[in-house]
């Protein structure tokens, strides 16, 4: 859908922490990719990279409201670390 809907940070090559609302129960996770190396979709090209989620695991017991709002997203493929 090319439209940025949360940040995260990368805590190893498969996993980015992110907010546990971004991969609640109403949104699905299936259609979502994550974009790393550059702020900008437009500039994927050569300084970007995009992979898919394979899986979002949210925190155990987490509801929006309870002030645990964390989630992990499983990349399917690994992302690559560079100079960058």
């Amino acid at each position: 859908y090319n439209i940025h809907q949360c940040g995260g940070s990368i805590i190893h090559p498969y996993f980015i922490l992110t907010a546990g609302h971004c991969v609640d129960s109403s949104l699905d996770y299936t259609h979502m990719w994550i974009v790393a190396g550059t702020s900008r979709l437009s500039q994927l090209g050569s300084f970007g990279q995009q992979k898919k989620v394979r899986r979002a695991i949210t925190y155990p017991g987490y509801r929006q409201l309870n002030g645990i709002d964390l989630a992990l997203l499983e990349l399917e493929e690994p992302l690559t670390y560079n100079d960058f």
